[in-house]
């Protein structure tokens, strides 16, 4: 099962979940998460402005809308139709992302915090951020 995954209105990326199988009632599936960062920094004007009340409490609001879901090789039509109409929002650690992000471009395996951030917090990064559209021109 592929999700798009959308912040502040726009498509970043996808998030693929293996193996999953639905029972009534909350699911937790583990989805391992694409994020384009030239669109994410080309746009990061706007989806920080689209963020302000997510950031003041640490968080990222993202939403989830469906793309594909696939057994088999074949595309199951009758899930696809109800998830490529459902959009899923919610509110995600901010500093929990980055560090997994980090973790995943320089090979870690997420189990253990890099020292060079494990000292920062929210505050601390939103200025990092400032400063990165400033640079970048955006």
């Amino acid at each position: 099962m592929t999700l798009n995954i959308i912040v502040g209105g726009i498509l970043l990326g996808n998030a693929t979940m293996n193996n999953v199988y639905l029972v009534p009632g909350n699911n937790t599936v583990p989805a391992r998460g694409i994020i384009n960062l030239k669109t994410a920094l080309t746009n990061l004007p706007a989806i920080l402005s689209s963020q302000v009340g997510a950031l003041t409490k640490g968080n990222i609001e993202m939403s989830a809308s469906g793309n594909s879901t696939i057994y088999n090789g074949q595309h199951i039509e009758y899930y696809e139709k109800v998830l490529n109409n459902l959009m899923l929002t919610t509110q995600m650690p901010l500093l929990a992302i980055l560090m997994d992000s980090l973790k995943g471009i320089l090979g870690g395996d997420g189990g253990s915090t890099l020292p060079f951030v494990s000292g920062m917090n929210v505050t601390s990064i939103i200025p990092l951020l400032q400063n990165l559209t400033t640079i970048a021109g955006f």
